[in-house]
């Protein structure tokens, strides 16, 4: 589904343990999620559709320790090989982590690990769509979109710490 010119937008601001997160749905999709600001020209309505609510319910859950699967219409924006590495991304299982060139292999373009990467970070809906659990083959934390603090906040949160204690840090 692509956004069209006359989609409304709703943004909501959320408080989590990482910070402030800015949700952006239309009537019916998830769009982005993320911790960066976002264009003061969206806006934002008094009264919220669905998606927006169960996002923001998910999300409580998820850091409560309640959820482990997000269930959530998704649109994010970006191009086929980026909705592909996406879309690879939300079979990796909570509390599980996978490297950048396995994740290559799985979508068949172990010679593309770069553009893969690229993809990865260019994820638009972080912790739904868990690029956090993509790590660098030597087990290390590498980059995030939303900076190295958050995602090994992420791991931790996910009880990764105990599965991969000298790896991870």
């Amino acid at each position: 589904m692509d956004q069209k010119l006359d989609d409304r937008l709703f943004v909501k601001y959320v408080d989590s343990p990482l910070g402030i997160i800015t949700i952006t749905t239309n009537e019916t999709h998830l769009l982005s999620l993320n911790f960066k600001e976002i264009n003061e020209q969206h806006l934002s309505y008094v009264t919220l559709p669905r998606i927006m609510t169960n996002t923001i319910n998910q999300l409580e859950r998820y850091f409560n320790k309640t959820l482990t699967t997000f269930n959530l219409p998704l649109d994010p924006t970006g191009s086929n090989f980026q909705k592909n590495v996406w879309q690879t991304l939300q079979t990796i299982q909570y509390g599980s982590t996978i490297s950048y060139q396995k994740l290559a292999e799985q979508i068949e373009s172990i010679s593309k690990t770069r553009p893969v990467a690229s993809a990865i970070a260019k994820n638009p809906i972080l912790i739904i769509i868990p690029c956090h659990r993509v790590i660098g083959s030597n087990g290390k934390l590498t980059g995030y979109s939303a900076g190295i603090e958050r995602k090994r906040h992420l791991l931790l949160h996910e009880e990764l710490i105990n599965y991969h204690k000298t790896l991870l840090f």
